[in-house]
């Protein structure tokens, strides 16, 4: 598994149930892109560790009984 899958798979395994976990995750220069956020009034795009965390703390209050859908996990083929 890439790094890049493995940390999406923590992520999603640790946002709700291991929130102290999933914020060892969060780089000090994070920029996290949200491009569906704009159109129910949130922002497009958080830059920087406080940020991120204010926000996520924000929507784990504010989104009842979250939980994210197990997605399927495939491997990537080389481009050849």
């Amino acid at each position: 598994m890439s790094i890049a899958a493995e940390l999406l798979q923590r992520h999603i395994q640790t946002l709700v149930d291991d929130h102290q976990q999933w914020q060892r995750l969060i780089a000090d220069n994070i920029v996290w892109e949200l491009a569906y956020a704009p159109a129910i009034g949130h922002p497009a795009k958080l830059s920087g560790r406080d940020e991120v965390l204010h926000h996520v703390r924000w929507f784990l209050g504010a989104v009842e009984d979250f939980r994210f859908i197990e997605p399927p996990w495939h491997k990537s083929r080389p481009k050849l």
